[in-house]
C-alpha cells in the first residue's frame, strides 16, 4: 500500500476527517487532501508526527517511502553538485586554452610588449651602474596597422612623449631613440640593447 492511501486509511480508522488531522499537524485541509491523493508526501517531521497521532511506528507508516524520498533528495544534490563541479571545469579549461592562445599570438605576432594596456609607462633601466629613467607616453589616437606574415594585422601605438626624469643617465647615449616613432618598436628595442649588455630594464604602467 502506497503512503497516501496508509495515511486515508490511518485517519479513518482513527475516526479523523482531513479537517481535524490537518489541525493537528498545523497544516491545511488541502495539504492532507494532497498526501492521501500522493500529489505530495509529508516530509520527515510531518511523517513522524502522523506516526504518533495514528500510534503506528515510521517504518509501518511509510513502508520505507519516505526514506526513498530523502534518498532521491541526496541523489539529486548529489547530481547537482556533479554538474556544478563539470561547470567549473569546463570553464577552467576554456580560460587556460584562450590564455594560451593569447601566448602564442604575442608570439607569433613577435610583439613581446604590445600587450601593455594604458597609455603612460614609467621605464627604468641600469648599466654599469648607471640608471636610465623615463616617462613614456603614447596615445591612442595614433593607431597604424601593420601586416605580418602569420596574423593579419595589430595595433601600434605611437609615442607621445619621452621625458628623461630628475638627472638620469641619457638614453640617446646607447640608443638611437630619434628613429623610433612605434611603442613596442621602442620598448623592444631598448629592453633588448640591455639585455645584450647584461643591464636590467623595468617597465610599470602609471
Amino acid at each position: 500500500m502506497d503512503l497516501g492511501n496508509k495515511i486515508l486509511n490511518l485517519r479513518k480508522t482513527n475516526g479523523y476527517s482531513q479537517e481535524e488531522l490537518a489541525d493537528k499537524l498545523s497544516v491545511t485541509r488541502q495539504t492532507i487532501s494532497k498526501w492521501e491523493l500522493n500529489e505530495t508526501s509529508p516530509d520527515i517531521k510531518q511523517a513522524m508526527e502522523l506516526s504518533k497521532i495514528f500510534k503506528v511506528s515510521l517504518d509501518e507508516l511509510t513502508n520505507n517511502d519516505i526514506k526513498d524520498i530523502l534518498t532521491e533528495k541526496i541523489s539529486n544534490t548529489e547530481r547537482l553538485a556533479g554538474l556544478t563541479m563539470k561547470i567549473i571545469k569546463a570553464f577552467t579549461i576554456i580560460i587556460i586554452i584562450f590564455i594560451l592562445i593569447f601566448g602564442v599570438y604575442k608570439i607569433i605576432t613577435g610583439s613581446t610588449y604590445a600587450w601593455f594596456i594604458g597609455a603612460k609607462y614609467d621605464l627604468k633601466c641600469t648599466l654599469d651602474d648607471k640608471e636610465y629613467h623615463y616617462i613614456i607616453e603614447y596615445g591612442d589616437d595614433n593607431i597604424q596597422e601593420k601586416q605580418n606574415p602569420y596574423i593579419e594585422i595589430y595595433p601600434k601605438y605611437k609615442i607621445k612623449k619621452l621625458e628623461r626624469q630628475n638627472d638620469s643617465s641619457y638614453l640617446g647615449g646607447l640608443i638611437d631613440i630619434s628613429k623610433y616613432i612605434y611603442f613596442d618598436d621602442f620598448i623592444e628595442a631598448v629592453f633588448g640593447y640591455f639585455e645584450q649588455n647584461n643591464g636590467t630594464c623595468d617597465l610599470s604602467g602609471i
